[in-house]
């Protein structure tokens, strides 16, 4: 496929994409990377409160065990990454997503990363286990039991020893079976020595927090000097949005509890991804309920209650904010991304996905307040969606076979070719596989 087949496919599929694509098809993948830092405007006037950006600091730092800075970076250039799910970073997304984001002739002295631990423990990025590459595919071998399958991956309780050992015993038998090489189950085996089986790992009170803790350790292996915080959005975002609820003056309140307000935007977003879809009954509408650690949408508003055929949640700011203290609502998506961004102020940088629905988003809202609430119109107006990291192939093993983390922990000499310097179209290409797969 060349580029010209690769952008008519997209036109189609997430024209978004394509126009962002066309438009930035002549710069290096160095020179890209240094735009995704970079993406308000002068006269862009927003900035992020300081109690949010002290909050996320305290969070980094108890992680990393040390003074972050990451309050300071954010103040001045309040940009993080979106598109983690909250997993061991073993998919080549995940990791060609970080390896993007610090690849510029001026990267960031770290990397904050909001990963959504929202999700099922069984998605593409594989928390249940670990992911190793074998030939051309990779391979699924499993820390936790078949019943976590459905399962949030922020309310998974931590593995230990036991569990690391007993997955260590799985890749050796498939070694000996003949069903992965030697050299894949001693990286798998390597890795989860070092890594997984460090007390400071074991010691987390959390599967989640493991991961992060996981990840962090991995990446200052093979970039010491630009570090690695990866955040989990369960455990700073509800704080906020709790804010947001009980605030008249904010854009969130607006939206649940002003009827007509709520409806315009319903009707605006109605298909948007990331929001809700009335005619193929799928999304959710604003919250999900949660329920035993698994997510169940609210597709029905009546009477001014969100509802499915087990529960009803009454829109009233005391009634929702009860709802999230108690763990029984989560919020969609769309309630997400409208906190994080039109009220904290921060843009996100996300995949190939985030960067067609986000703009939606905001061109709905925009057009919604620009009729009925005109007192939020600058905030929204021009706020920086353009961007996105997430598939996008930077750095390979072969032409086709992108390199995972396995591969630049035993080939350290990867990350000393010129891969900054090539072109940003090239590294596209190299996944449009990914681009389409996941554009659809």
């Amino acid at each position: 496929m060349d580029w010209m087949q690769l952008l008519t496919r997209l036109q189609t599929l997430n024209p978004a994409l394509a126009r962002h694509l066309q438009e930035w098809q002549g710069v290096t993948i160095a020179g890209y990377s240094d735009a995704i830092w970079q993406p308000f405007s002068k006269s862009f006037q927003q900035q992020p409160s300081n109690d949010t950006l002290l909050d996320i600091e305290q969070i980094a730092s108890v992680q990393a065990e040390m003074d972050t800075g990451i309050a300071e970076q954010l103040r001045l250039n309040p940009v993080v990454l979106t598109v983690h799910h909250t997993a061991p970073i073993f998919h080549p997304i995940a990791l060609q997503t970080l390896l993007l984001a610090m690849a510029g002739n001026h990267p960031p002295k770290c990397l904050p990363v909001l990963a959504t631990d929202w999700v099922p423990m069984d998605n593409m990025f594989h928390p249940r286990g670990i992911l190793l590459p074998e030939k051309d595919k990779l391979v699924t071998y499993h820390l936790f039991s078949k019943k976590t399958r459905k399962q949030l991956v922020s309310h998974t309780n931590p593995f230990d020893a036991a569990m690391v050992r007993n997955l260590i015993d799985d890749l050796n038998k498939s070694s000996r079976s003949g069903a992965v090489s030697e050299n894949t189950k001693r990286r798998g085996v390597d890795f989860l020595e070092t890594f997984y089986l460090d007390s400071r790992v074991l010691g987390q009170t959390s599967y989640r927090r493991q991961c992060s803790l996981v990840n962090q350790l991995a990446w200052q292996k093979l970039f010491p000097k630009t570090a690695l915080h990866y955040i989990n959005v369960s455990d700073f975002f509800l704080p906020l949005l709790k804010k947001s609820i009980t605030d008249q003056s904010s854009i969130i309140y607006k939206i649940l509890f002003d009827t007509e307000f709520r409806a315009a935007v319903l009707d605006v977003l109605d298909g948007v991804g990331g929001c809700w879809d009335s005619r193929n009954n799928s999304g959710t509408l604003f919250f999900w309920q949660q329920k035993s650690g698994k997510m169940y949408p609210l597709l029905k508003l009546e009477h001014n209650c969100l509802s499915n055929p087990n529960a009803e949640f009454e829109l009233q700011p005391q009634v929702l904010y009860n709802a999230l203290q108690e763990g029984d609502l989560l919020p969609g998506l769309f309630l997400v991304f409208v906190q994080l961004m039109f009220v904290e102020g921060l843009a996100c940088i996300g995949g190939m996905r985030q960067i067609g629905y986000n703009q939606t988003i905001r061109e709905g809202l925009l057009r919604v307040c620009e009729e009925r609430a005109p007192e939020f119109v600058e905030q929204i107006q021009g706020f920086p969606v353009e961007r996105f990291a997430a598939g996008i192939n930077v750095l390979n093993v072969t032409r086709k076979c992108p390199a995972t983390l396995f591969d630049v922990l035993e080939h350290g000499e990867l990350l000393q070719t010129n891969w900054r310097s090539e072109n940003f179209r090239d590294a596209v290409l190299g996944a449009s596989d990914y681009l389409l797969a996941l554009s659809g």
